[in-house]
Order: structure tokens, then sequence, then C-alpha cells
């Protein structure tokens, strides 16, 4: 789903996600993002479908991951 600034999405909580799935995160405990997951051998991507933003590199040794849960939908308000 396309997922617009202000909108609310719905949310299935589960601690993994498929490569290529919607989802929370939370990033360093202080920091949560709605990416698309991409779970490689050496590195985990988070990636914004919109290109204005750029792709997230999760570092495992630096850095804390949490997956929250995967989006199921969105909805505006407005």
């Amino acid at each position: 789903p396309a997922i617009m600034d202000g909108s609310y999405a719905l949310i299935h909580a589960q601690p993994e996600l498929e490569s290529g799935q919607i989802g929370i995160f939370m990033l360093n405990d202080d920091r949560a993002v709605c990416k698309r997951y991409y779970r490689g051998k050496d590195a985990t991507r988070l990636v914004s479908d919109n290109v204005k933003y750029d792709p997230m590199l999760v570092d495992k040794e630096s850095d804390s991951f949490r997956v929250v849960g995967r989006v199921l939908s969105s909805l505006e308000l407005g």
C-alpha cells in the first residue's frame, strides 16, 4: 500500500517479515520508521517507496533493530 503523510496504518504485530513486505521498525530504540524490508546475507535494507528518501542500511554490529509488524493497509483521513 502507498502510505501518505498523515495516514493511519493497520499493523499486524509480528517479529519477522518476508523480503519486500512493508513494515514498521524500531531503529536504535528511538526511531520508528515505515519502510519496505529487504534482508540480505550481509545487510538489512529499509527502503521507502517515496524516491525522495534514501534507503537505510541497518548495521548489525552498531544498530539496535526490531520488527514491530507488517503493514496490512492504510487509510487517509481528510
